[in-house]
């Protein structure tokens, strides 16, 4: 009799289990699984809140910079100008008027007449004509 039950095919095996949770795919999975979208949209608001704060942060450097005297202006000029690329990067556009006032506006307190020079040009500076005059000064 035993070899009987053995030889059973296999769907008569399947059938014959008893009908319990643990045998069935769980319904409850279908609406506790997250979906593909459902994960899609938690990484999308993840890497957007990321972005922003990164955007922040760059603009808040870009707005904090300070040149010293104690530092070469090229290098101090190359290093905002660095904040600045990785701004325009993040999608953030920068206009090259607001870029050179915003490097004249910093300039230390030594440069006092140079800037006020420069802020009373009729004509606009371009960011390398501004490299130009600041090395020469």
């Amino acid at each position: 009799m035993q070899q009987v039950q053995q030889q059973q095919s296999l769907p008569q095996q399947i059938t014959s289990l008893p009908l319990q949770p643990s045998n069935l795919p769980q319904l409850e999975d279908l609406f506790t699984k997250p979906l593909p979208i459902k994960i899609w949209n938690t990484l999308q608001a993840i890497y957007l809140a990321e972005e922003a704060s990164s955007k922040k942060f760059l603009v808040s450097n870009y707005m904090e910079f300070k040149m010293v005297d104690d530092k070469s202006i090229t290098e101090q000029v190359q290093e905002f100008q660095l904040i600045a690329n990785k701004i325009a990067i993040s999608g953030i556009a920068l206009d090259e008027n607001f870029r050179v006032g915003a490097i004249v506006s910093k300039l230390p307190p030594s440069w006092k007449e140079y800037r006020s020079k420069l802020l009373h040009k009729k004509e606009d500076l371009t960011l390398e004509q501004l490299l130009q005059h600041s090395q020469t000064e």
